[in-house]
């Protein structure tokens, strides 16, 4: 059996309660933060105007400031909606020919733009070099003009034959449904539905 512990001394009064009433009284800045709270009205909640479509049970936001207003709050609703800026509605009135081609452009928009653009480059440059190297391989001796001409263009239809498989793989063959609206990525078809004005 385990030695008994020696008993405690007896607890000073004072010890027990610092105070001199048994209450611990709290101190006067968290008591002026409770009257404010008790007095001051609360923050109203922000309303924002939408419109519900019983048919597929779900809430249509085309208010833009409502739109803004949700988004800035995190909602961000259904998939074609965009995390990053609420733009899906001008990129589709876009692609609807409803917004003139001078108005600016969305983030994605020009991310699109300049992916063409850089692929456009890289194609140049993969060109430039071709001509180079054929040039350096005519000045060295290692192949005549003729095999040189030859060699173009054969370069040159099997350059177009993989940009039109490729076409092919990634865009099918759909005609220009929305012929008014700006094609911001050459050389790709308007896959945007034909759809009535908003």
């Amino acid at each position: 059996m385990p030695a008994a512990l020696p008993p405690r001394p007896p607890r000073d009064a004072s010890a027990r309660h610092p105070d001199a009433l048994p209450i611990a009284l709290a101190p006067p800045f968290r008591l002026l933060t409770c009257l404010l709270r008790v007095f001051r009205p609360r923050p109203a909640y922000p309303s924002y105007v939408a419109s519900l479509d019983p048919g597929s049970r779900s809430v249509h936001v085309s208010h833009p400031p409502s739109a803004a207003g949700l988004w800035a709050r995190g909602f961000f609703g259904k998939g074609s909606l965009s995390r990053s800026d609420p733009t899906w509605h001008t990129r589709f009135k876009r692609a609807c020919g409803l917004l003139p081609a001078d108005a600016s452009l969305t983030a994605e928009e020009v991310t699109a733009a300049r992916r063409a653009q850089r692929l456009l480059f890289k194609k140049e440059r993969e060109k430039r070099v071709r001509v180079l190297k054929n040039r350096i391989l005519l000045s060295e001796g290692r192949i005549n003009e003729n095999e040189n001409e030859n060699e173009n263009e054969n370069e040159n239809e099997k350059q177009k034959q993989k940009e039109n498989e490729k076409d092919e793989d990634v865009i099918p063959n759909v005609p220009n449904l929305v012929p008014n609206a700006p094609n911001l990525v050459p050389n790709a078809p308007n896959l945007v539905p034909n759809v009535p004005n908003l």
